[in-house]
C-alpha cells in the first residue's frame, strides 16, 4: 500500500495506493473543509505538480490528482450538470477523450473524463430497462473485474504456452477468459466485497449509535 516508484508486486495493485491516500486526504479535509476544501487541495496539489520540482513520492502521487479531482467535481456539479441528460456530455467527454490522445496531450484527459462521469451519472434507466440489472450487476463488480482479471489472463497465457492450441482459438480462448473473469467476480462481490461493506458499515452504525447515546447522557456500551 506504500508509494513505490515502480509498479508493485501485484502489478494492478498501483492504483490502490493512490486511492488510499485520496482517502486518507479526503477524511482529514473533509469534515473540516467540505467537498470544496478538498477540491482545492486537489487543484493546487495537481498545479503544484506541473509547475514545482518534488519528491518522488510526492509528486507520484500528485500526478494523480487531477483525475480525482474531476471526479469530485462531477459530484459538485451534478445539479446543474443534470439538465444536459446523457448524450450531451458523453458526445463532448468521448470526442475530447479521443482528440486529447490523438494529440499526446494525457495531461487534459482528467477534463474529458469529468464530462464521462457527468453524462453516466446523468443516466437513469428505469426499472423495466433489460440491462439495468446486468449492468448495476457489473458495476457493483468492477472492482474486482479490474483486480481479478491480470490473474485469469497470466493463468491462461501459462496454460497456452505448454498446450498447442491451433490458433484459431485465440479469440475463443480470450472469449472464455472474459467469461471467467466475470463469474468470478460476480461472486468475489457477493460473498466477499459485499459481506466486507456490510460489516464495514455496521461498525460506522455502532460507532454513531454510542456517540449519539454518549450525547444524549445515556451509558455506552464502549464506555
Amino acid at each position: 500500500m506504500l508509494p513505490t516508484q515502480e509498479l508493485p508486486f501485484y502489478n494492478v495493485g498501483w492504483s490502490l495506493q493512490h486511492e488510499m491516500v485520496f482517502y486518507l486526504i479526503a477524511a482529514v479535509l473533509v469534515p473540516f473543509f467540505g467537498l470544496i476544501g478538498l477540491a482545492a487541495f486537489l487543484t493546487a496539489s495537481t498545479l503544484a505538480y506541473h509547475s514545482l520540482e518534488m519528491p518522488w513520492y510526492l509528486s507520484n502521487l500528485a500526478s494523480h490528482h487531477a483525475t480525482f479531482l474531476a471526479g469530485v467535481l462531477a459530484f459538485l456539479m451534478r445539479a446543474p450538470m443534470a439538465r444536459l441528460r446523457f448524450f450531451i456530455p458523453a458526445i463532448v467527454g468521448v470526442t475530447m477523450f479521443c482528440a486529447l490522445i490523438v494529440a499526446g496531450l494525457f495531461d487534459w484527459l482528467p477534463v474529458a473524463l469529468f464530462f464521462i462521469m457527468v453524462a453516466f451519472a446523468n443516466l437513469h434507466p428505469n426499472e423495466t430497462t433489460w440491462w439495468r440489472k446486468p449492468m448495476m450487476a457489473l458495476g457493483d463488480a468492477s472492482y474486482s473485474l479490474y483486480l481479478i482479471h491480470p490473474m485469469v489472463f497470466f493463468t491462461m497465457s501459462a496454460i497456452v504456452s505448454k498446450i498447442p492450441f491451433p490458433l484459431w482459438s485465440q479469440e475463443p480462448i480470450r472469449i472464455v477468459c472474459i467469461a471467467i473473469i466475470i463469474c468470478a467476480s460476480l461472486i468475489s462481490w457477493r460473498y466477499f466485497e459485499k459481506p466486507m461493506i456490510r460489516f464495514g458499515n455496521h461498525l460506522a452504525e455502532r460507532k454513531i449509535s454510542n456517540y449519539v447515546k454518549a450525547a444524549a447522557g445515556a451509558p455506552s456500551r464502549e464506555a
